[in-house]
């Protein structure tokens, strides 16, 4: 699964983009697959784990890059049109990745874990599903460009809805519930 979603990295930037959709769907089946696999031999590695998330994660934001590589004909240091769409997109994915992270180093567990509504929100919020199948649709109609822009629209809005939960949860947890969360971390 690793492979493909740094495979698809080229496909988006020399516009291939059925080919690229098709291996990023590749890769969903067989990160889905090998996360049920694990779990039901209870073979589940902390390590592999995380080597999983270090390895695939930059993969995602190159696919926003490469797809904003294309539409701008490799002109992303514009900053305008999709250049500007492209690293919006970026920068949103880039924080809210830092808000989750910082999340869990303050209070020792995932922010997708802390409630059932944030569970909820990361089954519909899991940015390379919903990008991807944005993505997919756009191409099946032949609008790549909303479709872009909806995946920054969403991004974004993910970022907010993240930092508000964040926010919302470190003011209403007690003094003592932060220290014993940050001293068992």
């Amino acid at each position: 699964s690793v492979f493909s979603i740094w495979g698809v990295v080229p496909c988006f930037a020399a516009g291939h983009f059925g080919a690229g959709l098709l291996i990023a769907w590749i890769g969903v089946i067989f990160d889905s697959v090998d996360g049920k696999l694990a779990r039901l031999r209870l073979h589940l590695s902390d390590a592999m784990g995380t080597f999983e998330h270090i390895a695939a994660m930059p993969g995602l934001g190159l696919w926003y890059a490469a797809t904003g590589w294309h539409l701008t004909g490799g002109e992303l240091l514009r900053l305008d049109g999709w250049a500007l769409v492209t690293w919006v997109l970026l920068a949103a994915f880039l924080l809210d990745k830092c808000a989750t992270g910082g999340f869990k180093a303050i209070f020792g567990k995932e922010l997708f874990d802390y409630r059932p509504l944030d569970a909820a929100f990361h089954l519909v919020a899991a940015r390379r599903n919903i990008s991807l199948a944005l993505m997919t649709l756009g191409v099946l109609v032949g609008r790549l460009e909303p479709a872009f822009a909806a995946v920054a629209v969403w991004t974004l809005a993910t970022l907010v809805f993240h930092l508000l939960r964040f926010a919302w949860i470190g003011l209403t947890r007690s003094e003592e519930e932060v220290s014993a969360a940050v001293a068992g971390s």
